[in-house]
């Protein structure tokens, strides 16, 4: 929650807010590798759930926001809904991918590794989206 309320005044100091999306998804992506390294050390796993959550929720708001820009105006509702459905897809699925990972190889290394791997091609994806917007 706190990651979508700072998302407006934060996106201030980026060109377009899918660039700032790109920029968290990368800092999510090494919040995810640091998890694994820290064991059981409360504080530090507080601190790493912490940038995760502020991450995510920073990402929904800029992602809603910034694709919305790259849309006509009577293609933003459709736009919203696919947004919002594939968001609840990723959730699920990637619930299901956690799970059978874990299963796999127990310990948090193997979801660390495949979370941070996909977090950092979507900031590639996004950085390349927002650079091309940017040109416009």
């Amino acid at each position: 929650m706190a990651g979508a309320l700072a998302a407006g005044r934060i996106a201030t100091f980026f060109r377009h807010p899918l660039a700032l999306c790109a920029v968290a998804a990368v800092g999510t992506a090494v919040a995810m590798l640091a998890a694994p390294l820290l064991g059981r050390a409360f504080t530090g796993q507080t601190l790493t759930y912490a940038g995760f959550a502020f991450g995510r929720d920073l990402m929904l708001a800029l992602m809603l926001g910034g694709a919305m820009m790259l849309v006509a105006p009577t293609e933003r509702a459709s736009l919203n809904a696919m947004l919002n459905a594939v968001y609840q897809l990723g959730g699920a699925f990637g619930g299901m991918a956690s799970a059978w990972l874990f299963a796999m190889s127990p310990g948090y290394g193997a979801n660390a590794a495949v979370a941070a791997a996909l977090l950092l091609a979507t900031g590639l994806m996004l950085h390349r989206i927002a650079g091309r917007a940017a040109k416009r």
